[in-house]
C-alpha cells in the first residue's frame, strides 16, 4: 500500500544479462558463465576482502597488543554450554517474517518448534561451542542483487547486494554477541572512545563530541574532516 500511495513500483533485479568491459570493448553478455563471474569478482571485491598478507601498520601495533588492564579470565565463561533458558531468551527476541537461509528455516520455525527439535538444536549448538567448529554448510550464503535508487542498465556496480545467512548460524552468533557484550558491561573492557554498541549504552557522547569539534572549526575557520 505504501509504493502505491507514494506513488513507486518495488524494484527488483533479474540476473541474466550482464555488461562486460573486455579490452576497452562494451557490450551485453547473457552467457551464465560470464555473469557469475563478472558477479562473483564484484562483490568479493566490493566488500573489501583483505589480502591474506596483510600486516599491521607500525603506528597501530601497540593498539592489537594485549591490554594490561583486560584481565583474560574474564572470558573464562564465554564458551560454556549453552541453557534451555538463555537458547529461549534469545529466540523470543527474534523477529518474525524474514528471508530463511538456504536451508529455507525462518526464525517462526524455530521459535515454534517442539520440545526434541529445540533440544537437538540446543546440542548442536553446544557441540559448535564446544568442538570451536560450525558446519560447512552454515558457511553458505544466498546472495541477491538489488537495484540501487537509478535504472542499473546491466551494469553490476549499480546494484548491491543482500546476503543471508542460515539461521542456526545467527542464533548462535547471537548468544556469543550476547555473552560477550555482557562480559565487556560487567567488568569495563572498553574504555575511551570504544564504547559504542553496548547495550545500555547512548550515541549521546559520541555525537556531542563531534559537534564540539565541528563548531571549533566553523569559529576558528579550521579545516575538519570526518572519517566514518
Amino acid at each position: 500500500m505504501l509504493n502505491s500511495v507514494l506513488n513507486r513500483e518495488k524494484r527488483h533485479i533479474t540476473l541474466d544479462r550482464i555488461m562486460v568491459t573486455d579490452q576497452d570493448a562494451l557490450y551485453i553478455s547473457t552467457d551464465p558463465i560470464d555473469i557469475e563471474r563478472i558477479a562473483t569478482h564484484h562483490y568479493q571485491s566490493s566488500v573489501g576482502i583483505p589480502p591474506n598478507d596483510v600486516s599491521i601498520p607500525t603506528a597501530w601495533l601497540d593498539e592489537f597488543n594485549p591490554q594490561s588492564h583486560i584481565d583474560a579470565s574474564n572470558y573464562q565463561d564465554l564458551m560454556n554450554p549453552i541453557t534451555e533458558d538463555e537458547y529461549l531468551q534469545i529466540i523470543s527476541a527474534l523477529p518474525n517474517n524474514k528471508a530463511s537461509g538456504p536451508f529455507t528455516i525462518t526464525y517462526e520455525s524455530v521459535k515454534y518448534a517442539g520440545l526434541l527439535c529445540r533440544s537437538l538444536i540446543i546440542t548442536l549448538l553446544n557441540a559448535c561451542l564446544d568442538t570451536t567448529l560450525i558446519s560447512h554448510s552454515w558457511r553458505h550464503a544466498l546472495l541477491f542483487s538489488i537495484p540501487k535508487p537509478m535504472d542499473w542498465e546491466c551494469h553490476i556496480d549499480k546494484t548491491r547486494p543482500i546476503v543471508l545467512l542460515e539461521i542456526l548460524r545467527k542464533i548462535l552468533g547471537k548468544i556469543l554477541t550476547q555473552r560477550i557484550s555482557h562480559i565487556f558491561i560487567s567488568h569495563n573492557i572498553l574504555k575511551g572512545s570504544n564504547y559504542a554498541g553496548l547495550p545500555g549504552g547512548s550515541t549521546f557522547d559520541p555525537i556531542y563530541t563531534i559537534n564540539l569539534i565541528r563548531e571549533d572549526a566553523m569559529r576558528n575557520n579550521k579545516e575538519v574532516w570526518f572519517l566514518f
